[in-house]
This record gives C-alpha cells, sequence and structure tokens, in this order.
C-alpha cells in the first residue's frame, strides 16, 4: 500500500493527476485503512477536474472512519460555496 501511495504523491507532484489516482486506488485496494491514500485520492481527482470522483472517494473515506478530521478539511475543501484563497502578494 504504502509503496502505491509514495508513488502516487511523486506523480501529484508533478502534476500528472490521473496517474497519482491510479496509484492511490493501488494503495487502497492492497490498504483499505489507508488514510492518506483516501486523502491522494481525492486530491488528485479533484485536481483533474473530477469533483464527483473526489466526493464519491471521500464519501468512501468517511466510511472507513467517520471521525477522522481530515475528511471534514476535505469535505470543505470540495464545496462549491468555498471562498477562493487570499492571493499572494
Amino acid at each position: 500500500g504504502l509503496a502505491h501511495h509514495y508513488l502516487g504523491v511523486l506523480e501529484y507532484d508533478a502534476g500528472r493527476y490521473e496517474r497519482a489516482v491510479r496509484h492511490a486506488r493501488d494503495a487502497l485496494r492492497v490498504d483499505p485503512n489507508l488514510h492518506a491514500a483516501h486523502r491522494l485520492l481525492v486530491i488528485a481527482l479533484k485536481n483533474s477536474d473530477d469533483i464527483v470522483g473526489a466526493g464519491e472517494a471521500l464519501a468512501e473515506a468517511t466510511r472507513f472512519d467517520p471521525t477522522n478530521p481530515m475528511w471534514l478539511e476535505l469535505r470543505a475543501e470540495l464545496s462549491p460555496n468555498r471562498a477562493p484563497p487570499p492571493r499572494q502578494k
């Protein structure tokens, strides 16, 4: 699980979100409780403009661990009413 997760992080950092999604899903097949892989899957889907898929992945992550505060943060990031981040000067 972790090896796929780390490969996914490398792909994500390189902007290859679809590959990051594949590695995150592979990591979760090995270890469905790997929180970091759930997070990677959600943000990689979001950044590849698959908001519906990101929401579904977040719902799945929440089923595994409903009390994890990370899911609340990700849910806020996916919210269509979320204010844009402040501009850097």
